[in-house]
């Protein structure tokens, strides 16, 4: 599936879950630097200081290209890993619980970063929400920064699936996407 023979695998890892528990490890950490680095302190802290992290397509695309430099530095195709992480996750509640970690941190990190582009909304108050998954308050209120990680985290595996299945899609053609997506938004004036 991933583009080696089973024995070179199982020569490692003694299965298919050893192999997707150390892979998600090693590129989840590696994704959350990238991610951290958007932020003023470099930490994943909430963003404060000089101005707004950078807009969601340069966000974006950095991740994306951040996962695609990391999976060339192996043998295998790290985003089928991905897919078959996936479908690990759906027999295996060890494995899922793992996974749901890992892209709750990410998200979180997207969360504190898309909490910069809300000043109004202070970011800490919407950061600390979009690390829970929150997308709305008991009072009625919703989670901008929240909604937004959630939003931004959708793109990563759209991004992988058209990847392996339509083979057409680049980082930075993602990125510049999302860019005329908000252009699009902004000049329509949608809520």
């Amino acid at each position: 599936e991933a583009g080696v023979s089973a024995g070179t695998v199982y020569r490692y890892f003694p299965s298919k879950t050893d192999l997707i528990r150390t892979c998600a490890g090693e590129v989840f950490a590696e994704l959350g630097d990238v991610l951290a680095a958007f932020t003023t302190d470099g930490t994943g802290g909430a963003h404060e200081g000089d101005g707004p992290p950078p807009p969601p397509g340069a966000v974006v695309g950095a991740l994306l290209t951040a996962a695609l430099q990391i999976g060339s530095r192996y043998e295998v195709d790290m985003t089928r890993i991905a897919v078959s992480a996936w479908a690990e996750c759906l027999r295996d509640p060890d494995l899922l619980a793992q996974i749901r970690h890992e892209y709750g941190s990410l998200r979180a990190h997207l969360g504190r970063i898309a909490a910069g582009w809300l000043p109004a909304q202070g970011p800490s108050a919407a950061g600390a929400t979009a690390a829970t998954g929150a997308t709305g308050e008991a009072d009625g209120s919703e989670d901008r920064a929240g909604l937004m990680a959630q939003a931004l985290f959708g793109a990563v595996p759209g991004f992988i699936v058209e990847r392996l299945l339509l083979g057409d899609v680049t980082p930075v053609g993602y990125a510049r996407g999302l860019e005329l997506l908000a252009e699009a938004t902004a000049a329509s004036k949608l809520p």
